[in-house]
Formats: C-alpha cells, sequence, structure tokens
C-alpha cells in the first residue's frame, strides 16, 4: 500500500473502503472478541483514506473535477479498455473457477478479490473533468489492485500445480501464457517508441 499510495493516491481509496467492508464483516460476526482489533486497524487506515479523499478532492476542484460517469475513465486513457479489462483479469478470473472455494478459507486471496472489486467499481464509476481527464487517475488504484491479484492468483497457480492436477495446471499455463505475451507485447511497444494502447 505504501509504494502504491506514493505513485498514485487513488489505491489507498479504495484500499481503506476495502478494508472498511472487512471490519465491518469482523465486527458483525463477533462484537465482543473483535472490537479491539476492528478499531485499532480503522484507526490506523481509515483516516488516511479519508485524508487522501480530501487532497484529491482538494487537487480537483483546481484543475477539474469528478464526474460520474460508467466506464468513461476507460475509455479516456485507451482505445480499447473493455478487451483490456478482459486481458487484465483473464489468469485470475480462469483461478477463480478452479479455487473459487478458497474465497471462504483463504481470507487474503478473498482481500484481493475484494480489493480489485472496490477499485473496479470506483474506476468504472468516476473519472476526472477537466484537464486530468486523460491521465486516468481514478484507473490507478485498479491496476494496481489488479497487480495484486494476480501475484495471489499465481501463489493459487503454483499451489495447484504442486497438487498435480494436470488439466487444470495445462489450461491456467495456456492462460497465463497469454498473459505474459501481452505483457512483454506492451512493453517492448512502450520502449521502442510505440502507443500500445
Amino acid at each position: 500500500m505504501l509504494a502504491a499510495t506514493l505513485f498514485k493516491p487513488s489505491f489507498a481509496i479504495g484500499f481503506s473502503f476495502a478494508v472498511l467492508c472487512v471490519l465491518i464483516y469482523d465486527f458483525v460476526r463477533s462484537p465482543k472478541k473483535r472490537f479491539l482489533n476492528c478499531v485499532l486497524l480503522g484507526t490506523t487506515v481509515l483516516p488516511g483514506g479519508f485524508l487522501i479523499l480530501y487532497q484529491q478532492s482538494l487537487a480537483l476542484n483546481q484543475d477539474g473535477g469528478v464526474g460520474i460517469g460508467l466506464f468513461k475513465a476507460f475509455y479516456a486513457g485507451s482505445n480499447y479498455p473493455i478487451t483490456g479489462l478482459l486481458v487484465s483479469i483473464a489468469f485470475p478470473l480462469v483461478c477463480l473457477i478452479y479455487v473459487y472455494k478458497d474465497l471462504v478459507k483463504d481470507r487474503y486471496y478473498a482481500f484481493a478479490w475484494l480489493l480489485w472489486g472496490v477499485n473496479f467499481v470506483i474506476a468504472s464509476l468516476l473519472y476526472e473533468t477537466g484537464e486530468k481527464m486523460k491521465h486516468g487517475n481514478f484507473v490507478w488504484g485498479f491496476c494496481f489492485a489488479i497487480g495484486l491479484l494476480f501475484v495471489v492468483s499465481v501463489y493459487k497457480y503454483l499451489v495447484i500445480i504442486r497438487e498435480k492436477k494436470t488439466d487444470k495446471c495445462i489450461v491456467l499455463s495456456m492462460v497465463l501464457g497469454m498473459h505474459l505475451f501481452a505483457w512483454f507485447k506492451y512493453f517492448f511497444e512502450v520502449l521502442t517508441g510505440g502507443y500500445p494502447w
């Protein structure tokens, strides 16, 4: 979170709301047992999230504002946003199909998907108006969340390999290979001065 926030503060907004969802869930499950943990975690994360919201509102008021529109932030920075979304989520989604039961068992895996979902909603509904419209600042939090989800999904993929589930390994390896090919192609085009988006 620290590294992502240093680059773009929008990640902390989605992270704070995802943590809030987890705190509410934990508190409802066991109010007496988890009250102190919820308060301690909330006092470290949520004030920072609201501070970043306040800072962004000041910055946005100077150069533009925040609008509400479906996928406008994605279309502002890409010619093919739906294709980009599908390519970026293909490997984690196929992995989820195979290990969906882990959403209940593994809190880290569930949190990675929750974080992705919160950031997806933010990036899908909010966009900047004015001069910063093409900056895609609301999309950056979503991109960081995809990176985290991808790392957690690779871990699940390695577990599947360790369990020697051949059919799942073949399918996931193919999807991961396509993802890595698209990743290398993207960086090649960036490094050669092209516009991959």
